[in-house]
This record gives structure tokens, C-alpha cells and sequence, in this order.
């Protein structure tokens, strides 16, 4: 039987330099296959710091144990100089309150208001009175574009939404009543590239702001004299006649510098560029404004394609591409379209492409995919990335080299995007 650990004394915060410490820490899900091995870091308050590595790296197996929802198996992890295995069931959930949590995913409650959504937190980890919160708080919270009775719902019924103050002084006792709910000593950020934000404390003008960016997306959040504010994109205004006007679509043929190759030694990124021109002219015959990723046979990194679209404040991403199986598998069997997606913002897009895409293309549906990709990773719009055939099929590389087929790929995108478009309402 081991002895339990003595419980460490809590560390001034004037004696404390490092938010967080690592020392050799090894953890892993199957003790014979550790996901970290002898990780040791060091992030000192105030500062940001970005945890970068591909899928299954272990960046959100960090902050689990940053947080206590995992414990190592060797080593030591220290939040303002606590041993967080040592820590017990109370301290602990009182270490939680102090971290602020930025999901990788949409983190608010669909089938609650904004309002109800804003006021959660404060109702779980404070012990402000609920009249209080109805009277002194919600009253001074403006929200632009919906009502703070309005239900927040996904993508299409409800973004662009900021909750803030007015711009009239707040009082002494108002600051002091929201201290505790704005005394985060740690954010955290969990998203393609996670981040660890320690906020600094707010001034005498009660003023306490984190800017946090994730890949392919601009997420404000900042707490403005005690008052939590945020920024969440609306769905755009459409004509139902002609969906597509207006809409500032972002086109992106796949894949150089790399891409599949065919029988004959068709290199994947010809025919996706002529696709792609054709859905560019397609679409700004119906009233779009198009943003190319590339109009060339140049290489276009990867991680670009997303920062296009987001500079260019994109409705909707959608990424060309031919498919091909791995060596080995045979791709008889498993051969047709398919559309990706990550997002559940982008899975109606993707719906509608697919659905465009089959009869355009008279393949089997293979259906669609829920896959992490980095182009369908943005979440300030939807993002889907389409594969229209198999480029290894002798039949499917000759179909795709004709002008005619290459039509019918890009019309089957565009039709795709206008079915989407169009079950919003003016």
C-alpha cells in the first residue's frame, strides 16, 4: 500500500513565476503505448503559449491534465505551484473555477437563449443571487443581432452575435460583484493549434481581455469591466431567387504540390484546376464573388487555403479533389463520390454537394464523411471538401480529362452550394 502524498501548502501568488510546469511527465491511454513520453514545459503567467503537433499528439491530453481529468502516470503537473495529483476533490474543483475553457468544438447549449447561455457560468460558479444576476447584470448586456431571449441555435439561425455593456461607467460595488466571475487565472484554448492563455490581471478600470485564435478561425473574447463579451457570425442575407448573388464563395482546387496520379499518369491537381475554373465561372454568372486559392499549376500550402478564406470573409469553402485509395487496397470494391466535412456547421453544405454531385456524375454514393481535414477545419463558415471519383479508376481518369465531365463536376458543386444557400430566408 503506498502512503498518500502530504497535501502541498498553496503557493503565494507573488511566489509563484510559472502558471504551469510539466516535469517528465508520461501518460498514455494503453500503459504500452504511451501518447506522452518524459514531457517537460514550463508556461510562466502572463504569457501565451502554443501547443502544435498533428492529430493524436496528445496537445488536448495536456490540458486533461492540466485540468485533473486525467492523471499521469510519472512525472508532475503544477498549476500555480500545486501539485494537481495531490490536490483534493474540493481543491481541485476549486483549481477548475480559476481556468476558462475554449472548446474545440461549440461549446454553448443549443436549446438555451443567449442569455441563459451567458448567465450559466455565472449560476454554477458564483454566489450571486439569480435576481442579481437578472437585474444588475442582463439589463447592461446589448446583443446585436438577436435578442438576449432568442434561442442560440447553430450556423444558419443565429451568429454574429455580441454580448458586452453600454458605454456607462460601471460602479465600484458592480466591479466587485463581478470579480469573482471574471477571475480566470488561466485560459485555455482547445483547437487545431491549442492555447494556453494566462490573462493579466485587470486594471483599475476593471478591464481584462483575451484574444484567442484557432485555425481558420477569428473568435473575440474579452471581459470589458467584469461583463464577458463575444462575437459569433449571423447567417447571410439571401435572395431565394437567386441564392448564390451576394455570396462570397471561396474555390480551392486541390492539392499541389502533391495529389494522386492516375493509370495513364493523370496528376490530380490538372484536372481539379479545370474543375475549378469552371465552378469560378459558373458561379459568377449567378451573382457570387469568388476567391481562388490558386488559378496556376503553382503549390499552394496547405495551411493557406483557410487564411484565404477567412481574410476574404468566405459564406462557404469548398475544396475540389480526386480520390484515390491507399497501396494495397483494391479500389473496385469502394469507388464513387464522396463529400467531407468536420465541422456540424458544414455537414448541410456538404449534404447538399453530395446530393448535387451523384446524379451530376452518375456514381455510386459513398455518402459523407465526418474527417479531420485541415481545409474543412474553420469554423467562421462552412467548409466541405469534395471528392467527385477516383482518379485510379481507368474508367473514372479517362471521364474526368473531357471538358464535358469536367462540366459536370463543377456544376454538380455549384448546384450543391445553391441548395444550400437557399434554405435560408431572407
Amino acid at each position: 500500500m503506498k502512503s498518500t502524498p502530504p497535501q502541498p501548502a498553496a503557493a503565494s501568488a507573488a511566489a509563484v513565476t510559472n502558471a504551469i510546469e510539466l516535469a517528465d511527465v508520461t501518460f498514455g491511454y494503453n500503459r504500452r503505448q504511451p501518447v506522452l513520453k518524459g514531457i517537460t514545459m514550463t508556461i510562466p503567467r502572463g504569457k501565451v503559449v502554443a501547443i502544435m503537433g498533428g492529430s493524436g499528439c496528445g496537445k488536448t491530453t495536456i490540458l486533461r491534465l492540466i485540468g485533473g481529468q486525467l492523471r499521469q502516470q510519472s512525472g508532475n503537473v503544477r498549476v500555480g505551484g500545486q501539485s494537481v495529483r495531490d490536490l483534493t476533490r474540493d481543491q481541485l474543483f476549486a483549481l477548475r473555477r480559476r481556468i476558462g475553457m475554449l472548446f474545440q468544438f461549440g461549446a454553448l447549449f443549443t436549446d438555451m437563449t443567449v442569455f441563459e447561455n451567458v448567465a450559466f457560468p455565472m449560476r454554477e460558479h458564483t454566489d450571486l443571487a439569480d435576481s442579481l444576476i437578472q437585474s444588475r447584470k442582463f439589463k447592461r448586456v446589448l446583443v446585436i443581432g438577436a435578442d438576449v431571449h432568442t434561442p442560440f441555435m447553430p450556423w444558419q439561425n443565429g451568429w454574429d452575435v455580441t454580448i458586452g455593456t453600454s458605454d456607462r461607467e460601471v460602479t465600484q460595488a458592480e466591479r466587485d460583484e463581478n470579480t469573482k466571475y471574471r477571475d480566470r487565472t488561466v485560459l485555455f484554448g482547445d483547437g487545431a493549434g491549442a492555447v494556453v492563455v494566462e490573462a493579466s490581471e485587470s486594471d483599475e478600470r476593471g478591464y481584462l481581455a483575451a484574444k484567442l485564435y484557432t485555425d481558420g478561425s477569428n473568435i473575440e473574447a474579452l471581459y470589458v469591466k467584469g461583463i464577458l463579451k463575444f462575437s459569433i457570425r449571423r447567417p447571410p442575407v439571401v435572395d431565394p431567387s437567386e441564392p448564390l448573388r451576394g455570396m462570397t464563395i471561396v474555390v480551392d482546387p486541390g492539392h499541389p504540390p502533391i495529389g494522386a496520379t492516375g493509370p495513364t499518369g493523370l496528376w490530380e491537381p490538372v484536372p481539379t484546376l479545370a474543375v475549378g475554373l469552371r465552378v469560378r465561372d459558373l458561379l459568377q454568372a449567378r451573382g457570387a464573388h469568388v476567391v481562388m486559392t490558386r488559378t496556376g499549376a503553382g503549390p499552394v500550402a496547405l495551411g493557406d487555403r483557410p487564411i484565404f478564406a477567412r481574410r476574404a470573409n468566405a459564406n462557404a469553402f469548398v475544396s475540389i479533389h480526386l480520390n484515390a485509395d491507399a497501396d494495397g487496397q483494391n479500389p473496385f470494391r469502394d469507388n464513387g463520390t464522396g463529400t467531407y466535412y468536420f465541422h456540424p456547421h458544414s455537414r448541410l453544405l456538404a449534404r447538399s454537394v453530395q446530393d448535387s454531385l451523384v446524379p451530376e456524375l452518375g456514381l455510386r454514393d459513398r455518402g459523407i464523411f465526418y474527417q479531420n481535414l485541415a481545409v474543412c477545419r474553420p469554423t467562421w463558415f462552412p467548409a466541405v471538401l469534395a471528392e467527385g471519383l477516383f482518379i485510379i479508376m481507368p474508367d473514372q481518369e479517362s471521364a474526368i480529362k473531357t471538358p464535358e465531365y469536367q462540366e459536370a463536376y463543377a456544376r454538380g458543386v455549384v448546384g450543391g452550394l445553391e441548395k444550400f444557400f437557399a434554405t435560408f430566408e431572407r
